[in-house]
């Protein structure tokens, strides 16, 4: 899998430079980010798009059951939530 396909595949897509509420949603992310990279099966939180182009916090998530799908929001002070099933991160040996 090439590196852009995957950073997309973990973070989604970045929001576009003329994207009025990208940094917006960085701000709403820096408030929550804690708590979100607690919630169960969180791996990684970033700064997204979704999937019609609006700014939104990407979740990586190493799995999605139905109880981690309940408690993880879908969005946080009107920013939308994405979620993407990233699995989870192995160390690479020599």
């Amino acid at each position: 899998m090439a590196l852009k396909e995957l950073l997309h595949r973990i973070l989604g897509r970045q929001p576009r430079p003329g994207n009025a509420d990208g940094p917006r949603a960085g701000e709403v992310l820096s408030r929550h980010a804690e708590r979100l990279m607690r919630s169960p099966g969180v791996m990684s939180v970033g700064v997204g798009e979704t999937p019609d182009g609006r700014a939104a916090i990407v979740l990586g998530t190493d799995r999605l059951s139905a109880e981690a799908e309940a408690a993880l929001p879908e969005s946080l002070e009107g920013v939308p939530v994405v979620r993407h099933v990233i699995g989870r991160p192995e160390a690479l040996r020599d």
